[in-house]
This record gives C-alpha cells, structure tokens and sequence, in this order.
C-alpha cells in the first residue's frame, strides 16, 4: 500500500489553523495548544509522491513501524499562522522518519502549505 508524502503536510497545516482559531475564540489572548498527532497503519506502506514532476527521488521509502506519535506545544496559538511551516516540520517529523528517515526538505513544506493556502 501506498502514502502519499503530501497529505501530512496539508492535514497537519489545516489542523493547525482550525486550532488556532478555536484558541482565538474560547481560550483568550493567552491560549496555547497542546497537540498529539498519531498515526497508525503505516507498516509495510511506501511512500508515494503525486507530483513526480515536482518532487524528484521520492520512491522506495518504506515503514516497518505500525504507529507514530508526534507532540506539540504551543505556547500562543495566535502565532501559528505565522510560523506554520516551521510547526507542521516539527509535526511530520517523526511521521516521516519512519519510512527510512525520510526528510520532506523544508522549502517543499513551505511550497505544499502555500498551495494549501491559496
């Protein structure tokens, strides 16, 4: 079975500002965020890139590991638009190191969340 590499980016970046915004609204000037992200079925999955034009060289990567489990805080929620990228890195992290350690580089992060904004 198949992962494709760019759904992460663009769940965990929408998550995120959903978040943000129910921070704005029920918990004040001071809210934060505690996130815990975890994902399961990704044993005997490889990676799949949609866009082969756009991402090159990513192919094979596989995962023995059946869950992951990444975790944020988020001191003040009403930054997180502006440090989006950085915190959706943070996030898929350890989602992607388990199909051998994989790194999205950042720039492609920056890319898909710029995509997903428009």
């Amino acid at each position: 079975m198949e992962f494709d590499f760019l759904t992460p980016i663009w769940c965990v970046g929408e998550f995120l500002l959903h978040g943000q915004r129910f921070a704005e609204e029920f918990g004040g000037e001071r809210a934060g965020l505690q996130v815990s992200l975890t994902w399961t079925g990704l044993a005997g999955r490889t990676l799949r890139n949609p866009e082969p034009a756009r991402y090159i060289g990513i192919f094979g990567h596989s995962s023995q590991q059946e869950e992951v489990t990444s975790t944020l805080d988020i001191q003040d929620a009403d930054r997180v638009s502006s440090v989006l990228p950085e915190l959706v890195e943070e996030a898929t992290r350890p989602l992607y190191e388990v199909f051998d350690f994989f790194n999205v580089p950042f720039q492609s992060i920056r890319a898909e969340l710029d995509r997903m904004r428009k």
